[in-house]
Parts: C-alpha cells; structure tokens; sequence
C-alpha cells in the first residue's frame, strides 16, 4: 500500500515538474519571449544568418510591456567588427492586433506569427527599402 501512494505521489511530482507554465497559460501572449534571428528577407528572397558573423546576434525580447529589437551587423561586409543597435517600445495587443507605443503615439505592428507562435516576421525599413527579419522563438 505504502507503494502505491508513493508511485502517486511520483507521478504528481512528475505531471506539475514537467508542466510550463508558459506552455499552459492562455493568458500569456505569443509575443512575451526571446526571438533569435534565423534568416532575412528583401526583394523576395530570404537569406538564412545562423551562422553570419554578428547578424547571428540579432535578436528580439520581449516582456510585458517593452519590446527591444537588438539589431547586430558588420561593420562592413566580410568585417568580423560588429555594429549593434538597440530599438525599444512598449507594445500592446488589442483583441489580436499588436501596436507599438512611442511617446503615446500607437501604431499598427509590422510583424505576423507564423508556425503556431514559433516564428515571427519583422518588417522594418533599411534606408528606403523594407526589410523582413524572420526570428524563431
């Protein structure tokens, strides 16, 4: 008998161990996380950066109320210098449309989830060219 209630008492241990919190808990938005940059998209084509010198370093975290966008390059193409810009906002969802928040200015997001909430595109503007940063959670 003292088994029995101890293989239980295992196995609910087990079942709350191995529960996410995050996993399970509709409340928290897809978008609450780190993002790491897997490959870029211009003019239709998308070119994977997992292994490009200081592009690999770009990621985007975000937590409940501020999103930073940490963008990293080479100085120039081939340099192993890296450059890296930091851009923040707050952010909100609003019935399943995101806006970010500067200076109580909200604007629509330029993102989209993909692969159940694994993936998601950034469009930003690199000169007067868009530019798509495609991140994995």
């Amino acid at each position: 008998m003292k088994n029995q209630h101890l293989f239980l008492l295992i196995i609910l241990f087990a079942g709350f161990a191995c529960s996410d919190k995050e996993d399970n808990d509709p409340s928290i938005d897809p978008l609450i996380g780190t993002w790491i940059i897997e490959g870029i998209e211009q003019d239709g084509k998308t070119f994977a950066v997992n292994g490009e010198p200081c592009i690999k370093d770009s990621k985007l975290v975000v937590d409940g109320e501020i999103l930073s966008l940490n963008i990293s390059a080479p100085v120039e193409p081939g340099s192993a210098t890296c450059q890296t810009e930091m851009i923040s906002s707050g952010w909100e969802n609003d019935n399943g449309t995101y806006y970010t928040i500067e200076n109580n200015d909200r604007q629509p997001a330029n993102f989209s989830f993909s692969d159940n909430n694994t993936r998601i595109k950034i469009t930003i503007k690199a000169g007067n060219a868009p530019l798509t940063l495609l991140f994995r959670k």
